[in-house]
């Protein structure tokens, strides 16, 4: 049986420290164990080897704290405050950061797994070269953060603001993002495996030539963001509102932007073989070289959008909107035309014209 297994006995009330300011001062290979702190304050201490297990911190302050090889389990920080505390070699398990500000925060070759925090602040980091998994924040927001090598596994975020935040060289799998705004963050040179942004605000991310296959982006908003040379294959957008993006050169194979509002965007020599596009809206959108083949664009609307300059190979268009020159586009399907002609007798309600705007051409397949 391995030590984290065994059964330790839960004192009926940890140690208290109360008040205390701990300060130029150094530890040595320390061993902390079931300990609560509260109103403490720690300032410019070195600590090497330090061995913690249950230890709890209620408005403490941390300023210039560095830490080498320490070896953290269950701790729990509740309105502290950190100011430029530096962590290396180091491994954390189950550390929870409750409505506790973080500034300047180092890490190096560390490695932390459940990682939470919530109501925080968190700016100003580096983290090099450190293994995250299990991380969950909520309504925290993010800024100045550059993290550099290392893997970012299993990101939970929500309700967070994230501005500035930059993955370089980082591997990350399976992050996960709901109503969360990020603005001028960067993917670059990542490895990535499974992303998700669900009703949330993007803007002017970078993902050149990341990895994006099978991600999603549901219901989200998205402006002046780069996804040219992406692999993006079976990538959802159905809901979103898609502003100034640029798609050059990336593989949307497969994709689905049903019900999309896309606006002054440019899908260059795309690859959207087999894409769903129902319903879609495309205003001012740059077609040219853009591959529709076997892509699903009924009912589109594409008044603004010259379809011409497109690949359209066996491209279902039935009931789309199209600008004059691309009427030709528009081959008849039988058997959705019969469908329309069978609902515009049979259809429930009144047949004489009133008031009301009539059912649009295909509604039927949609009740």
């Amino acid at each position: 049986m391995i030590e984290s297994e065994q059964h330790v006995a839960v004192p009926e009330q940890p140690r208290r420290i109360s008040g205390k300011h701990f300060s130029h001062c150094q530890w040595s290979c320390p061993v902390v164990e079931d300990i609560y702190y509260i109103d403490c304050v720690f300032s410019d201490i070195d600590i090497e080897g330090l061995v913690g297990r249950g230890i709890s911190f209620e408005r403490c302050r941390f300023s210039n704290v560095r830490i080498k090889g320490a070896d953290l389990h269950l701790c729990t920080l509740r309105h502290c405050e950190m100011t430029n505390v530096d962590i290396r070699q180091s491994t954390v398990f189950n550390i929870s950061f409750l409505e506790t500000p973080c500034q300047g925060i180092q890490l190096e070759q560390c490695q932390i797994e459940r990682w939470m925090m919530a109501g925080c602040h968190l700016e100003h980091a580096r983290w090099n070269d450190t293994s995250i998994s299990y991380w969950t924040a909520q309504n925290t927001p993010v800024q100045d953060v550059i993290m550099s090598g290392g893997t970012f596994q299993d990101g939970n975020w929500h309700e967070c603001t994230l501005q500035q935040v930059f993955w370089q060289g980082t591997t990350i799998s399976r992050q996960v993002m709901g109503s969360c705004t990020l603005k001028q963050c960067e993917y670059q040179h990542t490895a990535c495996d499974i992303f998700i942004w669900s009703s949330c605000q993007l803007q002017e991310i970078d993902f050149r030539n990341v990895n994006l296959s099978c991600s999603g982006f549901q219901k989200s908003v998205l402006r002046d963001c780069q996804f040219a040379g992406c692999k993006m294959d079976a990538t959802q957008f159905n809901g979103a509102q898609i502003q100034q993006c640029d798609f050059g050169q990336t593989d949307l194979s497969c994709s689905q932007f049903t019900d999309a509002t896309i606006s002054n965007c440019s899908f260059l020599s795309a690859n959207l073989v087999r894409a769903t596009l129902k319903r879609a809206k495309l205003t001012s959108c740059n077609l040219t070289q853009a591959d529709f083949s076997h892509a699903d664009m009924r009912f589109a609307d594409l008044k603004t959008s010259l379809l011409q300059p497109a690949i359209t190979h066996k491209t279902r268009l039935h009931g789309a909107t199209l600008q004059p020159l691309d009427w030709a586009l528009q081959t008849p399907e039988p058997l959705m035309g019969q469908l329309d002609s069978w609902y515009s007798l049979h259809r429930p309600g009144p047949k004489v014209n009133t008031e009301s705007p009539s059912l649009s051409s295909g509604a039927s397949r949609y009740v």
